[in-house]
């Protein structure tokens, strides 16, 4: 769903609004790139975004949009993506509730402004009634077939995937205010220990729902960037045995061939026929670069999660990096100021490439004596050992984690970095402040936002450090700032990240081609596409997707 209009004119695209419905095995979604035209006076917040499926017996799922806006423009209706192009617009109804009024009901059309997806109509005393400030809920009901795909990594299960719909963020104001998704069970399912999630994105309760009589499974959130829904960050789905569904499918090459041709066919059908062949080779390779790009960064791909087992507590702040699945480079500057924290190494050169000093044979941990055998004679760091130290630490990670919830974990070291963050913060001294920050830096290098918290939390910190103090081994004199000293520690992080190693991106690259490699798929006769899943009663899941990208229009 997504995007919305102006009045007195026909709404232009806006939203780069995804609803995506997936099936389990492998990551594979499609891009669609939707126009991103709007009128300037397009302009609204979103207050709540709630969708509700329904896994049905006959492997459609029933969809149930509620979206509450604050319009700061005008506007003459929403355009909402479908998740495929089975999406029956006979079985669609809408309605507007704007302020106190009365619900309102909306006409409904297949949008010309999103290939697969319902424009919502608002007619003109509607438009009328939502004014500059004026709350209005958009409620869209459609049964959308082809929906519930079989489960390739185990035998015996099917399921569904979702990713809510999002707006463009040069039009909508700030984040969505709460996000929350429910996937219902089909009618006979009652047994939730037979229940299984999206791999690494566990519900956050699951109980039979009274209304209903229909086992819920709730996901929720606040606070949500448009590019975070857009990423996939909000992404849920659920399965279960096949014996509860009537119907379901899988994906073939041939159906991921048709879906990624339909977001281009725009382009194709003007095209003379003698091109036709050269775009279809065209899209094969954009679709490759993409998928090769995005699982570049999907280095760590950890083994099923075991409901109700907690996290795993005694990870360091390397490990805690990859399973926050940070990036690569991030890892080994952690690893770095490590061993130089604890005097083992020392940083000669900051210049590309970074030349190292070796103070010790042995580290603490595998990885850390990996690193240390790296260091070569002139100081550089041996770029194939540092591959092989960075396999070894996502792998061993890996290994780590089994028996272990993963999402517990991962919201585990997101506490502890947050935790590290306000001890620097609360330190009494000026001492304290300095101490804390060399033994806290890299719990708090897990923050994403690490550069700018540096400047907004520690820069406006009043202390002056007198006397001698240390940044990773390096002597300073007395009277820094702390903004001078959190300024040492940014600056060192930067220039490390770039100058560890030669094309250290392309490092990473390489440790995801050996610790994710590109799965070899086995295509049946009929559709489906992939995407894991995991948990439950200690299953994991893997389905196909039948997806279709749509962007908002208006």
């Amino acid at each position: 769903m997504r995007g919305m209009g102006i009045v007195g004119k026909r709404r232009k695209t806006l939203a780069s609004a995804v609803t995506m419905a997936i099936v389990l095995s492998s990551f594979a979604f499609l891009v669609a790139v939707p126009s991103n035209v709007r009128a300037a006076d397009y302009d609204f917040s979103v207050v709540h975004e709630w969708v509700d499926v329904y896994m049905k017996k006959d492997g459609s799922v029933d969809i149930i949009y509620d979206v509450e806006f604050i319009n700061y423009g005008s506007i003459d209706g929403v355009d909402i993506g479908m998740p495929n192009k089975y999406y029956n617009l006979g079985s669609a109804s809408a309605s507007v509730l704007v302020g106190n009024l009365a619900p309102r009901s909306c006409s409904v059309q297949k949008s010309p402004y999103v290939s697969i997806g319902i424009g919502v109509e608002f007619d003109l005393s509607t438009q009328r009634a939502i004014g500059i400030g004026t709350h209005f809920t958009v409620r869209l009901q459609v049964n959308n077939p082809h929906m519930v795909y079989v489960n390739e990594q185990t035998a015996g299960t099917v399921g569904i995937r979702f990713r809510p719909t999002w707006f463009d963020s040069s039009s909508q104001r700030g984040s969505t205010g709460s996000i929350r998704s429910r996937v219902y069970f089909p009618p006979g399912f009652a047994n939730v220990s037979e229940a299984i999630y999206l791999q690494n994105d566990p519900w956050d309760s699951i109980a039979l729902d009274n209304a209903s009589g229909l086992v819920m499974a709730t996901w929720t959130a606040s606070n949500a960037s448009p590019g975070d829904i857009e990423a996939g960050s909000y992404d849920f789905g659920a399965g279960l045995p096949t014996r509860y569904v009537d119907n379901y499918y899988t994906y073939t090459a041939w159906d991921q061939l048709g879906d990624t041709l339909s977001a281009f066919w725009d382009i194709i059908v003007v095209l003379a026929p003698c091109l036709i062949i050269a775009v279809i080779f065209g899209v094969v390779i954009v679709y490759s670069i993409y998928n090769s790009r995005k699982r570049a960064r999907a280095y760590f791909e950890p083994k099923l999660s075991v409901t109700g087992a907690g996290p795993r507590r005694d990870l360091t702040a390397p490990e805690a990096a990859v399973v926050l699945e940070k990036p690569l480079e991030m890892v080994a500057t952690m690893m770095l100021f490590g061993l130089v924290r604890k005097r083992m190494a020392g940083i000669v050169s900051e210049e590309k490439p970074m030349r190292l000093t070796k103070l010790a044979e042995r580290g603490d941990y595998d990885y850390e004596t990996g690193y240390l055998r790296a260091i070569g004679l002139d100081g550089r760091v041996d770029r194939a050992q540092l591959l092989s130290v960075m396999v070894n630490l996502v792998n061993s990670t890996q290994k780590k984690l089994e028996g272990f919830n993963y999402g517990a974990t991962k919201r585990y070291y997101e506490a502890i970095c947050d935790k590290a963050w306000k001890q620097v913060k609360a330190a009494g001294t000026p001492e304290e402040f300095a101490q804390g920050l060399s033994d806290q830096n890299e719990w708090m290098m897990l923050d994403d936002n690490y550069e700018r918290r540096m400047r907004s939390d520690i820069w406006v910190l009043p202390w002056i450090i007198h006397g001698p103090h240390h940044f990773y081994g390096a002597p300073s004199g007395a009277g820094i700032s702390a903004q001078q000293l959190a300024q040492s520690y940014t600056s060192k992080v930067k220039s490390a990240s770039s100058n560890l190693v030669g094309n250290i991106k392309g490092l990473s690259q390489e440790v995801t081609g050996v610790t994710h490699p590109v799965p070899v798929y086995k295509y049946s006769s009929s559709g489906g596409r992939a995407g894991g899943f995991g948990g439950g009663g200690g299953c994991a899941c893997a389905c196909a997707c039948a997806c279709a990208c749509a962007g908002g229009g208006r």
